[in-house]
């Protein structure tokens, strides 16, 4: 037997933690701090103990969000406390052996480990996306480096404290993956999305975008490692995509009319700047006219150029140019997620007469929409001010609308209603032109619009061909009489 109890010591009737080597003489060599630990919520008792630095392969030595390095801990499955200190001192033992090979092969592997190959890719990408002045570098620097920690680096444990989650791969050699590494981190992704929302998505998400960066981490191996085919990210079924809110387009008319008439007519006028500077206006209110002549340039941006939510705040006057000529054609141009410019011309008819007074009233302003609107905040003023305008126009005038009221919703509705009007859009070439020109995935615009427009068809399709149906007539005959 490895342990034997101490003479003369007892243990504690009340013991939460209590140290091994302070009530049992041990054979062999253990951690220092070794602790059982009891639970309120098991009768169970835990092994508990934290290596030393310099010993602990976990990556950044098993340090927590907070910097505070934890504890690693293992049910022992009993209740009793002699039986629980054996096994804990075993159970020790053979973690210290494991993580002693552990170390040994992360420190001959660590240049070119897993963890390696992120860094080099952040420390690059970094590099690109600090030099675009467009885009909040410090919020993507952030977003990326949590990604990393919470679905690749932190380790998962059971109600008893096992793992679930071992990190320790990504400290190997890049080459040693293996697929049931990646389906480690993919079912990690689903247990947290799954509890978090009590069942209703399993994290496809999220699961796409660890699949995405575990690509371009292998790419970068691909360049230095020879003959060798690495793992491949596991496939995931997709969530169901409930379809986006968007307006009718009798819905989307209604608002452009509240519009004009709140602007008293203003913003479809050939203003000069100082017009529009002239227009009543106070920065505490709202729902002033000149509001809603910025409003309105936004919705016709919208419209026209298929814009992200994110961008209204950043576009300017210098972005658009009208094209000279017979054809009713106008380029917008803005710097992409890569810092790179990309280019948009409209789809849809009216948008030469419709920039032209936009850029009148507004071309020598340093932004297109509120300029007034302070822009250093991570939440712009910008988005804030454009919600509340919609939401105010959409309860003025659609008061059946039950759907979300901000600005990706007018996002989606642009691309519902292009779709409806134009069905030669929604497939073959023209639809992967259109894609393109919107800087979006067919993927994703088959998923959002075109899925749902096939399954209201089919549906009003079956409605009319069914027509009421022989029991539905007799039924209504007979409530008739």
């Amino acid at each position: 037997m490895g342990v034997s109890p101490i003479r003369g010591t007892k243990l504690p009737d009340d013991w939460t933690t209590i140290r091994i080597q302070d009530y049992w003489n041990v054979r062999g060599q253990i951690s220092g701090d070794l602790r059982l630990r009891r639970r309120k919520d098991s009768p169970n008792i835990q092994g508990e103990f934290l290596p030393l630095p310099e010993e602990d392969p976990r990556p950044n030595q098993g340090r927590g969000n907070n910097g505070k390095r934890l504890t690693i801990r293992n049910s022992l499955r009993t209740s009793d406390p002699f039986t629980a200190a054996e096994k804990a001192v075993e159970w020790n033992k053979q973690v210290l052996n494991k993580n002693k090979i552990l170390v040994e092969e992360g420190a001959d592997d660590s240049e070119f480990s897993v963890e390696a190959y992120f860094q080099k890719w952040f420390v690059e990408e970094s590099r690109t996306r600090e030099k675009d002045t467009t885009q909040n570098f410090q919020r993507w620097r952030n977003d990326n480096q949590s990604f990393w920690d919470l679905n690749f680096v932190q380790p998962t444990f059971d109600s008893d404290g096992n793992i679930l989650y071992d990190p320790s791969w990504i400290k190997k050699n890049i080459s040693k993956a293996t697929k049931r590494h990646l389906k480690n981190v993919e079912q990690k992704i689903e247990i947290r999305v799954v509890a978090k929302t009590e069942g209703k998505k399993t994290g496809s998400g999220t699961k796409e975008q660890a699949k995405t960066l575990w690509n371009k981490l292998v790419a970068m191996a691909e360049l230095e490692i020879d003959g060798h085919a690495f793992p491949t990210f596991p496939k995931f079924p997709i969530d169901k995509t409930p379809q986006c809110s968007h307006l009718r387009v009798e819905q989307w008319d209604a608002v452009l009319e509240y519009v004009i008439s709140a602007s008293g007519g203003a913003c479809q006028k050939s203003l000069t700047e100082d017009e529009y500077y002239n227009l009543p206006h106070k920065f505490q209110n709202v729902y002033s006219i000149r509001n809603w002549v910025d409003f309105y340039d936004a919705l016709m941006v919208q419209w026209f150029f298929f814009t992200r939510s994110q961008d209204m705040k950043r576009i300017k006057p210098q972005m658009f140019s009208v094209v000279e000529g017979d054809e009713d054609k106008v380029i917008f141009r803005i710097k992409g997620k890569t810092g790179l410019e990309k280019e948009t011309e409209n789809y849809r008819n009216g948008a030469t007469a419709v920039v032209s007074k936009i850029l009148k009233r507004k071309g020598n302003l340093e932004y297109l929409v509120f300029s007034d609107v302070d822009r250093s905040t991570q939440k712009s003023g910008v988005d804030v001010k454009l919600n509340a305008l919609l939401k105010h126009a959409i309860n003025e005038v659609c008061p059946d609308y039950r759907g979300d009221m901000d600005w990706t919703m007018m996002r989606h509705t642009t691309f519902r209603l292009t779709f409806e009007e134009d069905e030669d859009l929604q497939k073959g070439k023209r639809f992967k032109e259109f894609a393109a020109n919107a800087h979006t995935s067919t993927t994703m615009l088959d998923r959002h619009y075109l899925k749902p427009l096939r399954d209201a068809k089919a549906a009003s399709q079956s409605r009319k061909k069914l027509g009421l149906g022989r029991w539905a007539k007799m039924y209504l005959i007979k409530r008739a009489k």
